[in-house]
């Protein structure tokens, strides 16, 4: 009997969640495993569905607002294995935006405690992870993402002195790149550029750290 795998995603996905879920839409490999199925939620008060599933994949944020979801869909599902991948926190984005790690660092414990399995997606956020949340090595399985590169790879080579660099991305403190800003500015080259494409929160800090050079 095939097994019912089950993707829980919140509604506003962004990023590399996004690609991640396009991925699962599209993988034969993944297909292969099982039955799969994206479910979009809402989370917070929402009430979790009661799924015929053998396995369930949670790619939501782990926060106080769906403290709930998370309980309920535990307690309505009691006979599947409920999965967590963690696709966002890691150190850096906790120390620089949470105030009182000891109340945080409580409720990440308390949530992960809900789920059989967690996957982590860099060697860096799986070793953080396992000392801050206190998680068993048996509990956590580092599996790095897997998004279709083919048409990346097909592109030609750079040819000759590279003098454009590009940085693709969400804004965000966690995605570093305001050491980007910061190494290229200590660059003695009139002739290179580089150029950011993205939105998100740390949009006004970068104009602020790329103020007064042009090349940016």
């Amino acid at each position: 009997m095939a097994r019912r795998i089950v993707h829980l995603f919140r509604e506003s996905s962004l990023g590399g969640v996004t690609r991640f879920r396009r991925f699962l839409e599209n993988s034969e490999s993944v297909r292969a495993l099982g039955h799969q199925e994206i479910i979009i939620s809402a989370g917070g008060l929402s009430r979790p569905p009661r799924l015929a599933a053998d396995v369930i994949v949670s790619h939501m944020v782990l926060n106080r607002r769906n403290l709930p979801f998370f309980v309920a869909l535990r307690i309505l599902n009691p006979k599947a294995t409920l999965i967590h991948v963690e696709h966002g926190d890691c150190e850096t984005l906790v120390n620089s935006e949470i105030g009182n790690l000891g109340r945080f660092r409580l409720l990440f414990r308390s949530l992960l405690y809900l789920f059989d399995r967690v996957v982590t997606i860099n060697r860096a956020q799986d070793a953080w992870l396992k000392k801050f949340a206190g998680l068993d090595a048996n509990k956590t399985h580092l599996i790095r993402p897997c998004v279709c590169l083919d048409r990346f790879l097909a592109l030609q080579s750079p040819q000759g002195e590279v003098r454009r660099i590009g940085a693709i991305g969400r804004l965000a403190p966690e995605k570093g790149f305001d050491t980007l800003v910061q190494a290229f500015r200590g660059i003695d080259r009139p002739d290179v550029s580089l150029e950011i494409f993205g939105q998100g929160t740390e949009h006004a800090r970068l104009l602020k750290l790329a103020e007064g050079d042009r090349r940016i």
